[in-house]
């Protein structure tokens, strides 16, 4: 009986506690179930939320597009662009400035002369006309001018009353560049000394264009420009040079319109992005200015920008002055061969004089056909000089000394013997000794004997025979002197050429800083 009480009791306990665990767990179910339907929930209510914002911002999006072009018709409108702004009133006044983002090359300078200029034909519509013209890249040593490229963002800005809105709808509209046809554009162009230019338009024209709420205009323009130069060739290659760009209005007028460098902080008049150093030019500095051009249709504004350019010296000394340098030098070897080497000494000098000839001729296809020497013609020429002085001396050494075989020969000719009696020698009868007179007073004076050498005085012939002490394979005096004459004299030659130009290449960029100021 007990055994039976106690089983059912267990049985009764396991009964209660398998209940409490089963409605634990289906509790802890339940309760899960409710989370995962809660968090349902709050996802579909932020999705239908964000559905509707989503579908607000494309109402507003397409309600703002739809006010922007109404607004853009009307003021298509109201717009005439064939007539500028302020008509019959006070000048328009337009503002530019230049980016630079490439500066050269020059030609012929640092680009091959058989390369051809590329020309493209711009579209009147674009805003900006240039002076062009055709054909292929100029040689300037052929005498055309010197040329070089430059690369910019071109930019105007002016303000059309005309064009002015509400800006509560938008304060700038950043318009694409099919814009422009439909508005007043002022008409710049290049003068003078432009010749190939053109507009980029790969992958799209590049042009920019922003209207502000009160009327404020940005027309920027990306092209490249190709423009005379004409330069000074007096201290080439050690020169500074100067590359003007003029521009303004080709058909208004100063009564209808004035051009004005933008100069403020956040635009300044020129900004140069470019690299400076190129093949043979430095890019220095530049200056602005504003000019008025006075013509026979009207009075125009202009504005001119100067590039100050020097010029590297570095690859004329390579391939002009240190071969020039060295011919020279190997000239001075003749001095120091035997006067009697004769084929040795005169294939040396002629080689030698050749040599510079040709260099003479190849420095100065380098510049334009200018009529007035440059630096590198005057070290050229000076140069030419040496070495042909170098070959005019031995020369003079074969004129003015003699071998002893060829001292006796001379004695025993008949020109001395059938001659006039000379009255160089007397027999002093006391001690029976010859005693010979010199010709000429101050015999030692190496200018004396030279004269009386250059004259054939036969008096003066004797008595260098008499007095002949050299041997075969000896010395000249002139060659000693050369030795030291000539190094000593282009020493000097090259202190005062190289002083004289670098000052001047220096005061030429000090020039260009005091303009700057001016």
């Amino acid at each position: 009986m007990n055994l039976n009480v106690r089983l059912a009791f267990t049985f009764i306990i396991g009964c209660i506690y398998v209940e409490n665990m089963y409605c634990t767990n289906l509790k802890h179910l339940m309760d899960a179930a409710v989370d995962e339907r809660m968090r349902v929930i709050a996802r579909n209510k932020r999705s239908v939320s964000t559905t509707q914002t989503n579908t607000s911002d494309e109402n507003e999006a397409k309600e703002r597009r739809k006010k922007v072009t109404e607004l853009l018709d009307n003021l298509l409108q109201q717009h005439d662009k064939y007539m500028r702004p302020g008509f019959g009133g006070p000048p328009l006044d337009i503002h530019v400035n230049f980016v630079l983002t490439s500066l050269g090359p020059f030609y012929d300078f640092e680009a091959s002369s058989d390369d051809s200029s590329r020309h493209v034909s711009i579209d009147p519509e674009a805003g900006v006309q240039v002076q062009s013209e055709g054909g292929k890249g100029r040689n300037s040593a052929d005498g055309q001018e010197p040329e070089f490229t430059f690369q910019c963002f071109f930019r105007h800005f002016w303000t059309d009353e005309r064009l002015q809105f509400n800006d509560s709808l938008e304060a700038v509209l950043i318009l694409n560049s099919i814009m422009l046809d439909q508005v007043w554009k002022p008409d710049t162009f290049f003068r003078g000394n432009a010749q190939n230019s053109y507009i980029h338009d790969i992958t799209q024209p590049n042009r920019l264009f922003r209207l502000e709420s009160n009327g404020s205009i940005i027309f920027s323009t990306r092209f490249t420009i190709t423009a005379k130069c004409p330069m000074d060739f007096s201290n080439f290659p050690m020169d500074t040079q100067k590359c003007i760009i003029d521009f303004g209005s080709y058909g208004y007028s100063v009564n209808d319109m004035v051009y004005h460098w933008m100069n403020t902080t956040e635009e300044p008049p020129v900004t140069n992005t470019a690299d400076s150093q190129m093949a043979q030019f430095k890019f220095h500095d530049y200056k602005i200015g504003e000019k008025l051009l006075i013509s026979s249709t009207g009075n125009y504004s202009m504005l001119t920008l100067t590039f100050y350019f020097t010029r590297s010296l570095g690859f004329f000394v390579l391939q002009t002055y240190l071969p020039c340098t060295m011919i020279v030098c190997l000239s001075w070897v003749a001095f120091w061969i035997n006067r009697e080497a004769a084929p040795a000494r005169i294939s040396l000098g002629i080689t030698t004089v050749l040599t510079m000839t040709t260099f003479s001729i190849s420095s100065r296809g380098q510049i334009p056909k200018v009529s007035y020497p440059s630096a590198m013609d005057w070290f050229v020429l000076v140069s030419y000089f040496f070495v042909f002085m170098a070959l005019v001396e031995y020369a003079a050494v074969n004129y003015f000394t003699k071998r002893n075989e060829m001292g006796k020969n001379y004695l025993s000719s008949s020109k001395i013997q059938n001659g006039p009696p000379a009255k160089k020698a007397r027999l002093d009868e006391q001690n029976n000794e010859v005693v010979d007179s010199p010709p000429f007073k101050n015999m030692n004076s190496f200018c004396v004997r030279l004269i009386a050498c250059l004259c054939g005085s036969i008096r003066y012939q004797e008595w260098k025979v008499r007095h002949m002490t050299t041997q075969f394979n000896s010395v000249s005096q002139i060659d000693e002197l050369c030795r030291i004459l000539f190094p000593c004299t282009f020493i000097f030659f090259n202190i005062c050429y190289w002083s004289f130009y670098l000052l001047s290449q220096q005061m030429g960029e000090n020039r260009f800083k005091l303009d700057n100021l001016t």
